[in-house]
């Protein structure tokens, strides 16, 4: 599958467009978004490399519904259940991720790759995502609505707490008393 499929079968699954692009640009590392990958040397299969326990998992899981385990459907449905269930702790802080870089980051603990590919991943993301909403994601680090720099009806206001801030995220004055 390319990539934007992979989004819009995340999307579909009910992870967020920013989540969806999240796992799609890890996929398109892993596998190349291919559901028959395997990766002989460390025997990892699937879109997302899956290993051992989970591959046995994923396997268990398209036989109970009469499917192949490198159908690329049914290892998007196994990747909700594994985030709902055995692998709900390791996929914690990407499932509360709000945006592209964060849940990007937050699928490290779930996908549990050891090479330094981070930030292909998040570039694969953020494209994804740009690809799929026709607007470019938000860069590492930016702001992003009420208060935000680049919100004309929000001028900051240099006098404040933490110069340079907008007053809105600015750091509340200390109490006297």
């Amino acid at each position: 599958m390319n990539g934007l499929e992979l989004v819009r079968g995340f999307v579909a699954r009910g992870y967020t467009p920013q989540q969806a692009a999240a796992l799609a640009g890890h996929a398109l590392q892993e596998s190349g978004g291919d559901p028959s990958n395997v990766n002989q040397k460390e025997d990892a299969h699937g879109i997302l490399q899956f290993r051992g326990s989970r591959w046995q998992g994923l396997q268990d899981f398209a036989k109970s519904q009469g499917k192949d385990p490198t159908d690329a459907n049914v290892q998007m449905d196994y990747v909700k259940r594994e985030m709902s269930g055995p692998e709900a702790k390791s996929a914690a802080g990407f499932m509360g991720a709000s945006d592209v870089a964060g849940a990007s980051a937050a699928l490290k603990p779930y996908i549990r790759f050891g090479d330094n590919s981070a930030d292909q991943r998040l570039k694969n993301s953020m494209n994804l995502y740009s690809q799929y909403t026709g607007a470019p994601a938000a860069p590492v680090g930016a702001l992003s609505g009420p208060g935000a720099p680049s919100d004309p009806t929000s001028p900051i206001d240099p006098t404040a707490t933490g110069a340079g801030i907008p007053t809105s995220l600015a750091a509340p004055p200390p109490q006297v008393g």
